[in-house]
């Protein structure tokens, strides 16, 4: 997956919508502390979809 546009919050959501959805075992995903991966929302996402 190639996005043309900067690491936004909605940028990263819609990844890992996609992630989810087109990947059937179970995912491990690393990330660092960049601001986008601290937002609000995406922290949300996370906790939503924790196995």
């Amino acid at each position: 997956m190639v996005f043309e546009e900067g690491c936004r919050v909605k940028v990263f959501l819609r990844f890992l919508k996609r992630l989810v959805r087109h990947v059937k075992q179970r995912i491990f995903l690393i990330v660092d502390r960049h601001p986008v991966h601290r937002a609000a929302s995406v922290q949300r996402w996370l906790r939503k979809h924790e196995a």
